[in-house]
Formats: C-alpha cells, sequence, structure tokens
C-alpha cells in the first residue's frame, strides 16, 4: 500500500501521478530475473481515504482530501493495466479480506 505520504501538499503529485509512480514500481518488480523462484506476484493496495479530519495535520496534507478521493480510481487502472490484483482499503469489507489474508494466509487467488 503506497501514495498516502505522496499526497502530501509539498509534493505536488495529483492522483493520477501517483498511480503512475505505482505502475513504474510494478514494472520494476515485475521486469527483475534475480528472483528465487519466479517473478513475485504483486497486490495493488489503494490507502485509505483521508477524511475531512485531515486539517489536524495542518497544511501538510492540503488538497489531500480531494486528491484520495481519486486514488482508488487511479490505482485500480494501473492495476488492471499491468495485470495486477486490486484491493481498495477504504472500504470496510476489502480491509476485512485484506487482513485476513495477511493475517490468516487466507487463499486469496492471484
Amino acid at each position: 500500500m503506497l501514495g498516502t505520504n505522496d499526497l502530501k501538499f509539498r509534493y505536488s503529485m495529483s492522483a493520477t501521478d501517483i498511480a503512475n509512480g505505482v505502475r513504474k514500481l510494478v514494472r520494476l518488480i515485475k521486469s527483475k530475473s534475480l528472483y528465487v523462484g519466479g517473478i513475485p506476484k504483486v497486490l495493488v493496495v489503494a490507502p485509505p481515504i483521508i477524511k475531512d479530519s485531515a486539517h489536524l495535520l495542518g497544511d501538510e496534507f492540503k488538497n489531500g482530501v480531494e486528491k484520495s478521493n481519486k486514488m482508488g480510481k487511479e490505482l485500480l487502472k494501473a492495476a488492471s493495466e499491468e495485470g495486477c490484483p486490486f484491493i481498495d482499503s477504504s472500504s470496510l469489507l476489502n480491509r476485512v479480506i485484506l487482513m485476513e489474508f495477511i493475517y490468516r494466509k487466507s487463499p486469496i487467488q492471484f
């Protein structure tokens, strides 16, 4: 799960810019032939949406609420284009599924 810190005002990145960065990382991971046992599978996870309470962080996430609302859609598009499964952690159901996968090794098929 990457992208939340990229929403900081000082980086001046849009949701599309962040998704393109994730896309580049996915391509880099999939291009390496140095892995023992083959290239790892990549699961793209959209971070939770920043809520209006983000103002408590000051100007660090100025405009972050609007951009974070677009992140899931942009990351879904990037994941689909790169052939990766996708989970949007803003959804309660998806958070439950993700935690089940991480902590109990539940068989999520990629």
